[in-house]
């Protein structure tokens, strides 16, 4: 009989995760490995262990393994952006790209969205410049006090 774990907590893969776990000599003996060396990297808890580690994900059950990669698929596929524009003439909200789909996939989890962040070129080119923390904005206010609650 396995483990019950019924908390957990898993980050956002960097390029890094994926690049470096296509280096794994165990994915390059066998690629059907890439999956459990991917998900250890971001799976940062899992309730009950100490560390999460590969060997740890290759011994959960299938069902166990499958709700894990399509969190990851979920939490890490890049959804188009989204940007609303107000129509000067009628004052209708228009969603250019579509509508977002993170407040469905963040019920879905049980997760609150706490901050969205616009289409901002400005916002970008501090970005691209390093220079993120000189940028005003309020978009990440609600995260802030999400943050200062736990």
């Amino acid at each position: 009989a396995g483990e019950l774990h019924r908390k957990g907590k898993m980050r956002l893969a960097t390029a890094g995760d994926e690049i470096s776990a296509t280096r794994d000599p165990r994915v390059l003996s066998n690629p059907s490995f890439l999956t459990i060396v991917i998900l250890s990297k971001v799976v940062t808890e899992l309730e009950g262990v100490e560390m999460v580690s590969a060997t740890l994900i290759e011994k959960l059950f299938t069902a166990d393994l499958a709700f894990l990669q399509d969190m990851y698929q979920r939490i890490n596929d890049i959804e188009p952006p989204t940007m609303e524009v107000v129509c000067p003439d009628c004052g209708k909200r228009h969603a250019i790209f579509g509508e977002s789909h993170v407040d469905q996939i963040a019920r879905e989890f049980g997760i609150p969205t706490v901050a969205r962040l616009p289409i901002n070129p400005k916002l970008a080119g501090a970005c691209d410049k390093g220079m993120i923390e000189l940028f005003e904005g309020d978009w990440l206010e609600n995260l802030a006090d999400a943050l200062e609650k736990k």
